[in-house]
């Protein structure tokens, strides 16, 4: 049997770095060869809307940009999604973030997927407007993009 498997790249197009998860979802697309039972989804918000996105899949993989400052900008991180601190940066106002999320899928007993992972790409500026990532982060997008389609499969 086929696991479901979900793709789904997170992210800001217009604040510089924080676009990376939108670009290696887009690259991942360019290069998956079909079916496998992968989908790939982009998704410019996040909180609750990522529930509806993964919901009846079996697996999720969620890329986005993280601002560690432990690796170089680039650097891609594999972060299990239960270790992902909260954040105080929320799309809107009546928004969560991921492991809020997902505490709220459980306790109101939601399908979600039994595997969630976070991969993580390193990034140096997320507070700038500009549609392009920096140099380090751009040069990540198609190693991350083909680092996600491997453990897709």
């Amino acid at each position: 049997m086929t696991r479901r498997t979900v793709i789904l790249g997170l992210g800001n197009s217009i604040l510089r770095d924080d676009a990376v998860g939108l670009l290696v979802a887009q690259r991942a697309s360019t290069l998956l060869d079909g079916g496998d039972g992968i989908d790939i989804v982009l998704n410019e918000r996040g909180g609750m809307d990522v529930l509806d996105l993964v919901s009846g899949y079996d697996r999720a993989i969620l890329v986005d940009a993280i601002k560690t400052g432990q690796v170089e900008p680039g650097a891609l991180v594999l972060v299990p999604w239960d270790e992902i601190p909260p954040t105080r940066r929320l799309s809107g106002l009546h928004d969560l973030d991921l492991p809020s999320a997902m505490e709220l899928a459980d306790r109101l007993g939601m399908e979600r997927p039994g595997e969630l992972v976070v991969l993580g790409v390193e990034i140096e500026d997320d507070m700038e407007f500009d549609e392009h990532c920096t140099p380090r982060v751009e040069a990540a997008v198609d190693l991350a993009a083909r680092a996600v389609l491997s453990m897709a499969r």
